[in-house]
C-alpha cells in the first residue's frame, strides 16, 4: 500500500548520504535551471528535500499529486513561523512552487504501481559505487 505516512516514514530515516542521493533542495538537481530556482536560503529546503524523496520513490500518479500538495502545505507552514514582512513577502512562493511542480514534475517523478524504498536506495547507492 502507498500512503504519504510511509514516505514520511521512511524519510525520518534517511542518513546524511542518502538524503544527498535523492535530493538537493529546491530545484532540479541537475542541470543549470536549479540556479534560476530560489531557495531562499535554505529556508524551504527541508519542504523540498521531502518532495524530492516522494518523487525518487515514485509510486502511483495520486501520490505525485499528493507530493506536490504537501509541498505547497509545508511551504505554507515554514511562511507561518515568520515575521509578518517576509510572510508577506513570500506568500507567492508555496503557490508558485506548486504550480510548477503539478505542470512540469512528471518528467521526473518515478511512475509505477511499487514504490521504491530506502532498501532500493541502499542498492542503487552500492551499484552506483557511493
Amino acid at each position: 500500500m502507498n500512503n504519504l505516512f510511509e514516505y514520511l516514514d521512511e524519510y525520518k530515516l534517511l542518513t546524511p548520504k542518502e538524503l544527498s542521493y535523492v535530493a538537493n533542495g529546491c530545484g532540479p538537481k541537475f542541470g543549470t535551471l536549479g540556479d534560476w530556482v530560489p531557495d531562499f536560503n535554505g529556508l524551504y529546503t527541508p519542504a523540498c528535500n521531502l518532495h524530492d524523496w516522494i518523487y525518487w520513490s515514485g509510486g502511483p500518479d495520486s501520490m505525485r499529486d499528493l507530493a506536490d500538495l504537501n509541498l505547497k502545505s509545508d511551504m505554507e507552514k515554514i511562511n507561518t513561523g515568520l515575521s509578518w514582512w517576509k510572510r508577506w513577502s513570500l506568500a507567492w512562493a508555496p503557490r508558485v512552487y506548486y504550480w510548477v511542480v503539478s505542470y512540469f514534475g512528471a518528467p521526473v517523478y518515478s511512475s509505477s504501481e511499487k514504490r521504491k524504498t530506502r532498501i532500493d536506495l541502499k542498492r542503487e547507492m552500492e551499484d552506483a559505487g557511493i
